[in-house]
């Protein structure tokens, strides 16, 4: 396990328009300079707006009681959903771990995912290749997956909501 995301802090200001003071991990402080931007140069918000940026917070707090984050690794919480959601909260977790500095990396391996959820590794194996051809996950490398950014909005969209 990697040490935590260092801290950034610092303070923009735009002369006759305002400024921001920042502090927090990357993602915290390019969400705030991007709201910020989006407040001075209305322009900016609207190319903002079609930028998909997943709200780590957010997201962490949908996956509260079905996915859990140790300083020993991921657990999943739940094992008694389908393989194709199982496997989705095993990427999404280790998507929002490695933002959060508690794993090194966001990908896992099939190995992985099936030891997190406690199914046949063949079905695991089965399942992965269908959220690939959804666009929800992408190989990385023989046996390792990450999530997609569209993964984890259409997840959270579709599936988070109703469990």
């Amino acid at each position: 396990m990697e040490d935590r995301e260092p801290e950034i802090s610092g303070r923009i200001e735009i002369h006759g328009k305002g400024y921001l003071d920042f502090y927090g991990d990357a993602d915290q402080v390019i969400n705030s300079i991007l709201r910020f931007l989006s407040e001075i140069y209305p322009a900016y918000k609207v190319v903002s707006d079609l930028t998909i940026n997943p709200d780590l917070e957010e997201l962490a707090r949908s996956l509260k009681g079905l996915v859990g984050i140790s300083d020993e690794g991921l657990v999943i919480l739940n094992t008694d959903l389908p393989a194709d959601t199982s496997i989705m909260l095993c990427l999404i977790g280790a998507y929002v771990s490695s933002r959060m500095g508690k794993l090194d990396k966001e990908t896992l391996a099939t190995e992985d995912i099936t030891r997190l959820v406690g199914k046949a590794s063949k079905t695991i194996r089965n399942e992965i290749p269908g959220l690939i051809k959804k666009g929800w996950v992408d190989r990385v490398g023989r046996g390792e997956y990450r999530v997609t950014t569209a993964g984890i909005v259409q997840f959270q969209d579709q599936i988070l909501t109703g469990l």
